[in-house]
């Protein structure tokens, strides 16, 4: 229809057929599908509004004008016709262009934007890349994520070549139906659409690479977690990290603790801080030699049990030169957490005389090993060693002088900070500090005097009674699990439980124990080392369990204790019960028996810790023999009273977590692509969107999420086809296309 009056554009031609054909003025037409009935509508409707539909031939007048205003518009025709095919450039404001023509300004666009594209379903988009798919560590779904972009790309029309150096999902890939490749220059690649797989040593087989690029499209190299880039030139890297709320989600703290539990809290954290920053500015020279000392404390104190026990009294053998190598590596350290691995008291065994033939035993080797410092070590020593045993410390532990030490440098360290958190009242805060700590030093020192005590004061009764619950704890254990763990002595010999008899059992002892001949079993030192625990008085029947038990060894016990074992079968079982209620452990002592050992100790070490501490060593020292908690030990009651109240992190403090685990990068030159794995559906695109964008700015080309599916945990060994375009593969494979298009487009 005309709508320039008087200049004919289209014109309407009637005639036979399904078409209305609207012509212009010149040799070309257009076909519009219509029938005669829908022209005859269109010319009545046009004639009740006054106006004309233009299917007649044009008069002059018409003609003449027609080809004066082409003219006119000739130099101006690329213009229009540009503007008109790109009118979408113009849906939001449109410019004025009635008195002008379109400027090429308005109508420049990147080339990409108005590229050809393809259109319909499935039409191929081939990719060309060598692509390697990379994690900072196992566990992360690189292997899943790798054939499942295989499988996508090749969907979009490539053909691609998977080479995987995970030998079991190589295999599990071929067990499924995918085509394993041959590697072999006479036999074609994969079809386009089609994946093949192969097993690649990622270390150094370029060859294989080489091979595969010459016959597939797309080349994916499924690394190990370990891969190191640069090994083979890639065209792009796919990064996997599995998803991580503390990556995306932070939490604000609802902290409703008392002020007091708030503030030792924190006092604690910077004390700790400050001894790791204190212990890594240590000097290299002092630093091996307290090494050195702590160790030959270790060392010792192994040394004078073993000789307790079985009268050795080499420290190693010096005809194995391997012994002697693995006594100076330096690399044993003793677990002060069992009884029998800690140092005597002075008057228990001769120890000064042990001190000497010890040292004396290691000198030369000492002299030849550590030339420096060994005459410091050999003066220093024994002195220092016999010292800190009669302060009752664990080789490593500070003394109440060190102790004191540390705190008195630390605490102006956080003086303004803690005024600026907690007030003005930074001296009360300060004392409160010390004397949490001296209550802890206390309880951890003491641990070995009650020890010690214990093992000291302990008769044939309550010796017989400690073995009992011991073994009855390994029996209790053993019913509650029927296939424990192989632990201890191998089966067949005497000493611990070994293998188990079966679900249900009630075997105290195995085959062939039972014949008198199993002394290790009522060895209170063997005993010791059983580490059962003691399974609470609900997880089973165990008084019927204590019942069984007692009469399967009733006639060894009566043989082997005849004065005491009347007694012992009388008291044992209840007081077993009442023990276990109580939480106590077979070796521990109750409040009435640890009273006054507490009382003795804090007496034993008082000079050593006035003479540090001070006023506040009184105080301390009242608040634990009577029994009060540790404040430093309390913190952890208050958990309850803390609420973490989820909130998103902001996208630039989730890219830099992100970041810190994309340690493996192929080549400077290529382009990375992070695929954020098994992601919550419920990740918002939008937060997507923003984390990607601060990414790129850190050198990613661009980020896809894969939110998490059982269709994907299973792609590797499910039909072939059951994870194609789904499960944001396809959004994967669409963010790496783009991206390593870009990458080619501006040459980098």
């Amino acid at each position: 229809m005309d709508t320039r009056t008087g200049i004919p554009t289209l014109r309407a031609t009637d005639g036979p057929g399904k078409h209305l054909t609207l012509r212009a003025d010149g040799p070309g037409r257009v076909l519009i599908r219509a029938t005669q009935g829908d022209y005859r509508a269109a010319r009545a409707l046009l004639d009740g509004l006054g106006a004309r539909l233009l299917d007649a031939t044009p008069d002059e007048g018409e003609q003449v004008a027609w080809r004066q205003t082409r003219n006119e518009l000739a130099d101006e025709a690329p213009q229009w016709s540009t503007a008109l095919r790109r009118i979408g450039l113009f849906l939001e404001r449109m410019p004025d262009w009635s008195v002008r023509a379109p400027s090429a300004a308005e109508t420049e666009v990147p080339a990409d934007r108005i590229a050809a594209r393809p259109h319909g379903p499935a039409v191929p988009v081939r990719v060309k890349a060598t692509v390697a798919v990379t994690s900072w560590r196992g566990g992360e779904g690189r292997s899943t994520i790798a054939f499942a972009l295989a499988e996508e790309l090749a969907r979009v029309g490539s053909s691609v070549l998977l080479l995987s150096a995970d030998e079991f999902a190589c295999q599990a890939l071929q067990r499924r139906g995918v085509t394993p490749w041959p590697a072999d220059s006479q036999t074609q690649g994969p079809e386009r659409g089609m994946v093949a797989v192969a097993f690649w040593d990622e270390r150094g087989d370029t060859v294989l690479v080489e091979q595969a690029r010459k016959q597939a499209d797309v080349v994916l190299l499924d690394t190990q977690f370990d891969y190191r880039p640069g090994t083979v030139a890639v065209d792009a890297e796919v990064a996997v990290s599995r998803y991580r709320d503390e990556h995306w989600q932070g939490h604000l703290v609802d902290d409703q603790r008392p002020r007091l539990i708030r503030v030792l809290e924190w006092f604690d954290e910077q004390f700790t801080h400050y001894r790791d920053a204190a212990d890594g500015l240590v000097e290299p020279g002092e630093r091996e030699l307290r090494d050195l000392l702590a160790y030959l404390d270790d060392s010792f104190t192994a040394y004078v049990n073993g000789r307790a026990r079985r009268g050795e009294a080499n420290v190693y053998d010096r005809a194995v030169p391997a012994d002697v190598d693995g006594f100076w590596a330096m690399d044993y350290e003793l677990d002060y957490n069992r009884g029998e691995e800690r140092l005597p008291a002075e008057d228990q065994q001769p120890l000064d005389e042990w001190r000497a033939q010890f040292l004396a035993f290691i000198d030369a080797d000492g002299h030849e090993r550590h030339p420096a410092l060994w005459p410091l070590v050999a003066r220093q020593w024994a002195d220092r060693n016999r010292r800190r045993n009669l302060e009752h410390l664990q080789p490593r532990q500070p003394s109440a002088a060190e102790l004191h030490h540390m705190i008195e440098e630390f605490l102006p360290t956080i003086a303004d900070e803690a005024t600026r958190r907690w007030g003005n009242d930074l001296a009360d805060m300060n004392d409160l500090f010390r004397s949490a700590v001296i209550h802890r030093w206390l309880e951890s020192t003491f641990t070995v005097f009650a020890d010690l005590r214990a093992a000291a004061s302990r008769d044939a009764f309550t010796t017989l009674l400690l073995v009992l619950d011991l073994r009855f704890a390994e029996y209790a254990d053993r019913r509650l699990d029927p296939y424990p763990v192989l632990s201890g002595p191998a089966a067949g010999t005497a000493g611990s439980f070994g293998s188990s008899p079966g679900p249900g059992a009630a075997a105290v002892w195995r085959r062939g124990m039972d014949d008198g001949s199993n002394d290790a079993w009522w060895s209170a030192d063997q005993a010791l080392k059983s580490g059962a625990p003691m399974p609470e008085e609900d997880e089973g029947p165990l008084d019927a369990w204590r019942a069984e038990f007692m009469e399967q060894i009733d006639a060894d016990g009566a043989r082997r204790h005849p004065v005491l074992w009347e007694r012992v079968r009388r008291v044992w079982a209840p007081r077993n019960r009442e023990r276990n209620l109580a939480d106590l452990a077979a070796d521990e002592l109750d409040a009435v028996e640890l009273q006054p050992l507490m009382e003795e100790f804090a007496a034993a070490i008082a000079p050593v810790a006035d003479s540090a501490w001070g006023p506040l060593w009184q105080d301390a020292a009242e608040a634990w023999t009577s029994g009060a908690a540790s404040p430093l030990d309390s913190i952890g009651n208050y958990d309850d009273r803390v609420h973490l109240v989820p909130v998103d992190r902001e996208p630039e403090e989730t890219a830099a977590l992100v970041e810190q685990e994309l340690r493996h990068r192929s080549s400077p030159h290529a382009v990375t692509v992070l695929a954020v794995n098994a992601a919550p559906k419920s990740l918002a695109p939008q937060r997507v969107s923003a984390v990607s964008e601060a990414l790129r700015t850190r050198g990613l080309a661009g980020t896809a999420v894969v939110p998490q599916s059982d269709a994907l945990m299973s792609a590797l060994f499910d039909a072939p086809g059951s994870v194609r375009s789904a499960d944001g593969i396809a959004n994967l494979a669409r963010t790496l296309t783009q991206a390593l298009a870009r990458h080619r487009r501006h040459g980098a």
